[in-house]
């Protein structure tokens, strides 16, 4: 970070920013600490709101966040810079608009793709092994989508939709011949649960499934 004020005007700056108001009506704590909340929060500005936030602040590097899978040398670097000086601040500047909002939702979706990505690595070191980088971000992005379109909000309920995509493959809930179709004829009632409580169904018999198979190869 680079400024010409003294420390006291930017932290008096910065301070606006810990728990800021958004567009809904709402405030929550903003981890700007953490480089990957202010890569994406600051992305998502325009210039002229760039000035605002930035104020005092002339010039700030930070890490360009860069997924687990994906192959790099030197750690790249974004530079925000403010592009004017400005002595009016507008009363608002603070406020977490819609392109913020987005912002912050993408930066958690890239966070929750790398804890993913470590589980099944955990679960499975050969999960991704036959996958370069680009096709591994495309791999966990259609799962989640799918699993999301599914009608699933929880991390608990996409990450067991993630691993039936990788016992069953991607297509499990549309293939015909998948075991998620000989499960929905052994209990036709399940086809009604709400998406939720549909894939904690659904893991229970895969576990079986899975504890069976393990006993007749053992």
């Amino acid at each position: 970070m680079f400024s010409r004020a003294s420390l006291s005007t930017v932290a008096e700056h910065l301070r606006h920013f810990i728990c800021p108001p958004d567009l809904n009506g709402n405030a929550g704590l903003l981890r700007f600490a953490d480089p990957l909340v202010t890569h994406y929060w600051l992305t998502s500005y325009g210039p002229e709101q760039l000035c605002q936030v930035l104020a005092p602040i002339e010039t700030l590097w930070v890490k360009t966040p860069i997924h687990t899978w994906q192959s790099t040398g030197d750690a790249p670097i974004t530079q925000f810079s403010r592009p004017h000086s400005t002595d009016v601040r507008d009363k608002n500047f603070a406020l977490l608009g819609e392109n913020q909002i987005s912002a912050l939702e993408l930066a958690y979706r890239w966070q929750f793709k790398e804890r993913l990505y470590a589980w099944l690595n955990t679960r499975d070191p050969q999960t991704f092994s036959l996958l370069n980088s680009d096709q591994t971000e495309r791999w966990l992005e259609h799962v989640l989508d799918s699993g999301s379109a599914w009608g699933l909000v929880s991390e608990r309920g996409l990450v067991t939709w993630v691993e039936t995509c990788v016992d069953w493959g991607r297509d499990f809930a549309t293939r015909p011949d998948s075991p998620y179709q000989d499960w929905l004829s052994q209990a036709p009632e399940n086809g009604s649960l709400a998406p939720e409580l549909r894939i904690e169904a659904l893991d229970d018999y895969r576990q079986l499934a899975l504890e069976a198979k393990d006993t007749a190869n053992g």
